[in-house]
């Protein structure tokens, strides 16, 4: 079962020099430190009244009164002044408590990052795409959510999604990002140019080059069709942006150099974050949202408004709205520098660039925001200037869809947040940073009607997924002159024995050898080896060995048992996730009817209940949230290939992952769906209750509920 925990973070990076030393006694003309350090900086006055160029001035004047008072040597990196008087700047992190204390200012928030949390560990998590293509089309988060037939699919809406990449391309950034080139390779795709012979295990392919200046897509950003109502044209979007002192531009045409355009599914698209190779800053803006290096804004802007009309059509839950994707995090390439001290690429997104494409959400006015990403133990401030801003935007009517995060209580004596604490203690709410704010809607994740089995046991009523061991994988190096499958040596019936301990030789019951024989003998993970844990099943003439994982947390089979050179198997193995360990402990020597699932989505048993994985609240200040559950357990999504053989596939393939970072794209996706129900005057003026309506507008409304 795939079912990769994300929830909020792909890879998470280490911050150096980021926290403010209280030190502001160096001397102006002294001289110029490293700028270590971004901040972002309000002003002490209202935006409230004042035009943009009003704002912008004082802004102007307290850099002005910075550079007096404290240190010119700082860099402006952005300006906020829609929903906040901000600016963001590079300073070295000994001026920062001077900066704060300045008169004039209201507060100094040290840039920080924001990631997917992995639950365990929170740093890293593996992914492996089966690049799964022959799949039905029903969408079983719309059937969970009991989606009616009788919608308008989220059609003249706008969604925004702010996460860490988007598999497409335009034709600028296609023929630009020269270096990126070699990722770019396909087959079998229609948009592609041109071809180059590669050869991969010694077998040579002829694939087409999706550089060149052609634009490349995933089948779920494919255009609507034409009779859909839609918000977003290229002419409207650029009378949006234009004049803006934002660096977003709209370019002269889809797709050209500087365009925010791509189609009129996704009308709008920035990179916020960019590329960086120093740790602890984001990178430089600019209009490429893919990534070479990692994914998941793929799949959750999927999940929201897939719009896939292929040959094996899938639909999102607001297939009809329009995307605005917006990259807010940074993707962090190593020199050889930091490789040597030890780190690698990985992705985080900042408070900075999170802030400019929520200011871009109010300038371009969507329906809905998604925001799959946060962090635990962060943001409890209720003054803090990003929980402000989604406060502001949920006053402007604003819908917005958070994560809740991924620390629930399957944390518990593990590492991460919860590590070292004990079933009894009282849970905290650990809960992903934005989701504290009391004005937005904080997204839980519950299981789904249904779930997708890659292979699976059924018994009892129940299904418990397995993974064999004893395979060679696509591009990998495992090298098995015969692969071993559980499905194939097991009959319709089959004697099962769970062996207490961790499979080491004195686990047996050595006065009783034939009760092993034939059998299908299960173990623990841990203490012993997993070629010792092999070699003395086979010493005692089982069938087969089930080694059950011991990581609470794991909801993937996100790694494989190593045995070592030299290991020549005989008989299959499979691996079982902790949770489903009860299934196999009480069989002492238990002779059970049985049968396999193999790619294929099957009931779920349970059904409408919170994900084992889920934070359930409270927030830091005992407030009830989340607010609702949505499903986030296994959820199919689209997914852009991860190694050279992947991209050799159609832009059609999906994954099922799990986490928070699934159910809140599902609620945005239910958003959208009412919004565009009730579109009109009454939706429109409910967006602005402080204004009075006009009688022109009062008649509208009269009309539109005739």
């Amino acid at each position: 079962m795939k079912a990769h925990l994300i929830a909020g973070v792909i890879a998470i990076m280490s911050i150096g020099g980021l926290a403010g030393c209280a030190n502001s006694s160096v001397p102006l003309n002294s001289p110029e430190k490293e700028k270590d350090a971004r901040i972002i900086v309000e002003v002490d006055k209202s935006i409230d009244g004042l035009s943009e160029s009003q704002i912008l001035e004082s802004q102007s004047r307290l850099m002005s009164k910075i550079a007096h008072n404290v240190t010119s040597n700082f860099t402006q990196i952005d300006s906020y002044t829609l929903l906040n008087n901000a600016f963001s700047i590079d300073v070295n992190s000994d001026d920062i408590e001077g900066i704060r204390s300045l008169p004039g200012v209201k507060s100094v928030t040290v840039d920080k990052i924001h990631a997917y949390k992995k639950i365990g560990d929170g740093a890293t998590y593996s992914a492996k795409i089966s690049r799964i293509t022959d799949l039905p089309s029903e969408n079983i988060s719309a059937t969970t959510m009991h989606k009616s037939n009788d919608t308008q699919d989220g059609a003249g809406t706008v969604v925004a999604i702010l996460d860490n990449e988007f598999f497409f391309r335009g034709t600028h950034e296609a023929a630009t990002k020269k270096d990126d080139c070699a990722f770019w390779k396909f087959s079998d795709h229609d948009h592609a140019t041109g071809t180059e012979e590669i050869e991969i295990d010694g077998v040579k392919h002829t694939v087409e080059v999706g550089c060149n200046g052609h634009e490349i897509h995933h089948e779920v950003f494919d255009p609507l069709d034409g009779s859909v109502p839609v918000r977003f044209t290229f002419d409207n979007l650029k009378a949006k942006v234009a004049g803006t002192h934002a660096k977003r531009k709209a370019g002269v045409a889809a797709g050209s150099e500087g365009s925010l355009y791509f189609n009129n599914k996704v009308p709008f698209y920035y990179d916020y974050g960019g590329e960086s190779t120093s740790y602890g800053k984001a990178g430089a803006m600019d209009y490429d949202v893919s990534s070479a290096i990692t994914f998941h804004g793929s799949h959750v802007a999927s999940i929201t408004a897939a719009n896939a009309t292929g040959a094996h059509p899938y639909e999102g839950i607001a297939p009809k709205a329009q995307l605005a994707c917006m990259k807010v995090f940074t993707n962090f390439k190593a020199d050889e520098t930091s490789k040597n001290l030890g780190f690698s690429d990985s992705s985080g997104a900042y408070d900075s660039c999170i802030l400019a494409a929520l200011e871009d959400c109010i300038r371009l006015g969507v329906d809905g925001i998604n925001m799959s990403l946060g962090s635990d133990l962060d943001d409890f401030d209720s003054d803090s200037i990003t929980l402000k801003t989604l406060s502001r935007l949920a006053n402007s009517g604003t819908l917005t869809a958070i994560s809740a995060g991924n620390s629930g209580k399957t944390s518990y004596d593990f590492a991460g947040s919860y590590g070292n604490w004990t079933r009894d203690m009282v849970e905290t709410g650990i809960m992903s940073s934005y989701a504290n704010n009391k004005d937005v809607t904080t997204v839980a994740s519950g299981q789904p009607t249904q779930t997708f089995f890659k292979t699976a046991i059924t018994f009892d009523g129940k299904i418990v997924a397995y993974e064999d061991q004893i395979t060679n994988r696509e591009g990998l190096d495992d090298d098995y002159s015969e692969e071993l499958h559980l499905a194939d040596i097991l009959d319709t019936n089959r004697k099962f024995v769970y062996v207490q301990g961790f499979g080491s030789d004195s686990d047996y019951d050595q006065a009783n050898p034939e009760l092993y024989e034939g059998a299908v003998v299960c173990v623990n993970r841990g203490s012993t080896t997993f070629a010792d844990k092999y070699a003395n099943a086979v010493a005692h003439d089982a069938a087969a060995i089930i080694i059950i994982n011991n990581d609470p947390t794991a909801t993937d089979f996100n790694f494989r048992c190593s045995f070592g050179d030299g290991f020549n198997p005989t008989i299959p193995c499979g691996l079982v996730l902790y949770k489903d360990k009860s299934e196999f402990t009480p069989f002492s020597s238990t002779t059970k009817a049985f049968s396999f699932i193999t790619e294929e989505a099957a009931d779920n048993p349970l059904a409408y209940t919170l994900s084992t994985f889920t934070t359930d609240g409270a927030t830091y200040n005992y407030d009830l949230k989340p607010e609702i559950t949505a499903p986030g357990d296994s959820i199919r999504g689209a997914v852009p290939p991860q190694s050279k053989e992947e991209r050799l596939a159609p832009l059609t393939s999906y994954e099922f992952l799990s986490g928070t970072s699934m159910s809140a794209p599902n609620l945005a996706g239910a958003q959208s769906v009412m919004v565009s129900k009730v579109a009109g005057p009454i939706y429109q003026l409910a967006k602005d209750e402080s204004r009075v309506p006009t009688a022109n507008e009062l008649a509208q409304i009269a009309a539109y509920r005739k």
